[in-house]
């Protein structure tokens, strides 16, 4: 069967990027149940889930402690938070080893999950100005023993740019895999999990490039081994 991806977006999150996504995500082999973050995952339905996210709302001091508590939504000032249930399972506070992928701004949330932090103006820190037009292009290089290199079968990557954040502090169990000639984070993986990837780009729109294709078609087999039962180490992820 194919497996069932929760696609999960923030609250007022562009609809067309979700909907260009869930059809390579189906492309992929998947079937996919659209929901916002904040309704809870059904566990004994779902077997993989995808976070896409617009930039984190600026704050002086970006960090976990200021997601975490739900209830101080409003006292914060966020423009989105993520809920103790995604947190459980982006922290594997529930013992879950359900595979996820994050893209875009999904990569800061997710890193911001483990307890990170994030440049609220990532081409000011770098000094460089970013061009974040979606059909824009930058070079991305990958670690040599990295999952995610395993996945894309190459070492050097052309990606997109569509947000001005990014990794600061890394979070908890996370490691850094890949970083554009900048020298900023553009990919994050937890090695001891499943499938648990971050990336900066946005490869919905990259649907043209087979190693993208590659990225989401090797996710959907990590949640059809979940699905079966069947154990797929990250590290060992093929694809045709």
């Amino acid at each position: 069967m194919r497996p069932v991806i929760a696609l999960l977006t923030p609250p007022e999150h562009p609809t067309g990027e979700a909907r260009l996504l869930a059809a390579a995500l189906r492309l992929a082999g998947a079937r996919v149940v659209k929901q916002p973050w904040t309704q809870p995952i059904d566990r004994d339905y779902v077997d993989g889930i995808v976070i896409v996210g617009s930039e984190v709302a600026e704050q002086p001091e970006i960090t976990a402690d200021n997601v975490v508590p739900f209830a101080q939504f409003q006292s914060h000032g966020w423009s989105v938070v993520l809920p103790p249930h995604l947190l459980d399972l982006l922290r594997h506070d529930s013992g879950s080893q359900i595979p996820v992928l994050a893209v875009n701004g999904g990569c800061q949330w997710l890193n911001l999950a483990r307890g990170g932090s994030i440049y609220n103006d990532a081409a000011a820190f770098y000094g460089v100005d970013l061009d974040t037009r979606l059909m824009a292009r930058q070079e991305v290089s990958l670690i040599s023993t990295s999952g995610l290199r395993r996945v894309m079968d190459r070492l050097e990557l052309e990606v997109n740019c569509t947000v001005n954040q990014a990794v600061s502090v890394l979070g908890r169990g996370l490691q850094v895999v890949g970083r554009d000639s900048k020298g900023m984070i553009q990919a994050v993986e937890d090695p001891h999990h499943a499938f648990f990837v971050g990336v900066q780009w946005a490869p919905e729109y990259l649907l043209h490039k087979r190693v993208q294709r590659r990225l989401l078609r090797a996710f959907v087999r990590a949640a059809s081994a979940i699905e079966t039962d069947a154990e797929v180490p990250h590290q060992d992820q093929r694809t045709g």
